[in-house]
């Protein structure tokens, strides 16, 4: 049976993978302390040891930055014991991309009501305004995102975008050199920028919708 990670073991767990994919190297012990903003850093050895332990990673002694990454789907979330943590996106300007992953929250989400998506691939949005009430998508909702990075996203796809500073659901469509992002409710504005422009960043599509009632 794959081990379940804490929320705690889980926030350490996604911030490695973030260090490793933005910066190309793992963090160090001091790094990640900073990031949890902890006093010392004897808790996050004592977290660092329970992951390994898990054996979702590995730690080469004496090294400073010997964190290694083997865990992916089930072991690293739990998928056979129970739902998934999913990092929750930070508020964050659009020109932030590497600061998706790096989540002071999580929430957990059953992936087998979104069996499309690779839970390693998988974020939680928090919508800012209510563009796509027309299709069941209201402010305050929280929205299951696939991550895709560079991976080419066709048009028509519903994708949870950051304008600016505000995480938006939107259709994607593109006009020449321009991306165009549609909202369905009518008192919204179509947005649209130069491909590769600061001013937006796409996440990847929406593949579902949570909601407290």
């Amino acid at each position: 049976m794959s081990p379940q990670l804490t929320e705690r073991q889980n926030q350490i767990y996604e911030f490695v993978r973030a260090h490793l994919r933005d910066e190309g190297i793992p963090p160090t012990v001091d790094e990640i302390r900073q990031h949890l903003g902890l006093v010392s850093t004897n808790g996050v050895h004592k977290h660092l040891l329970a992951l390994e332990r898990k054996g979702v990673i590995v730690r080469t002694p004496g090294v400073s930055r010997g964190i290694k990454v083997l865990a992916k789907n089930a072991a690293a979330r739990g998928r056979e014991t129970g739902p998934p943590n999913l990092p929750i996106v930070p508020v964050m300007d659009a020109s932030q991309r590497h600061r998706l992953r790096r989540a002071k929250e999580f929430l957990h989400v059953d992936l087998k009501l979104i069996p499309r998506m690779d839970p390693e691939d998988g974020l939680v949005g928090y919508v800012d305004d209510d563009g796509m009430a027309d299709e069941g998508i209201y402010k305050n909702d929280y929205v299951v995102i696939e991550e895709t990075g560079d991976r080419p996203i066709p048009a028509g796809t519903l994708v949870a975008v950051i304008v600016e500073d505000a995480l938006l659901v939107r259709r994607l469509s593109f006009k020449g050199e321009r991306v165009v992002f549609t909202p369905s409710a009518r008192h919204y504005k179509e947005r649209s920028f130069m491909a590769g422009s600061p001013v937006y960043l796409v996440i990847g599509p929406v593949r579902g919708v949570l909601r407290a009632l």
